[in-house]
């Protein structure tokens, strides 16, 4: 087993990558940071807010974009080009999100919460 040390980004969400060595950790002072699970690195790390991290979703057909969260309800798709990680779309705000997934093809994603 590999013990991952992600301790010094208060973690509040993780989500592994289904095809390499990457990890997506959504942390509570609002960074999506991408770690190297491998090599226990840091490779990627963007403010996605203020807010805590509540939801990560690693797209399927398009393997280098990552569907975020937060609790402010600010749905944002990342992509991650090499070493370069940026906003490729923001959705419209939702109130208290704490969930998103996609589908199996990419084309719909599903967002829950409170109202």
């Amino acid at each position: 087993a590999t013990i991952i040390d992600v301790n010094g980004l208060q973690p509040r969400q993780f989500e592994f990558h289904r095809d390499n060595c990457l990890m997506a950790v959504g942390t509570c002072k609002g960074d999506v940071v991408v770690v190297d699970w491998e090599e226990n690195k840091v490779v990627h790390r963007a403010r996605h807010t203020y807010d805590s991290i509540m939801a990560l979703s690693w797209l399927r057909r398009h393997p280098s974009m990552l569907l975020t969260s937060s609790s402010s309800g600010s749905p944002v798709l990342y992509q991650l080009d090499g070493s370069t990680m940026r906003i490729s779309h923001r959705f419209r705000e939702m109130k208290e999100i704490n969930s998103v997934h996609c589908n199996s093809d990419d084309t719909l994603y599903v967002a829950s919460g409170q109202s």
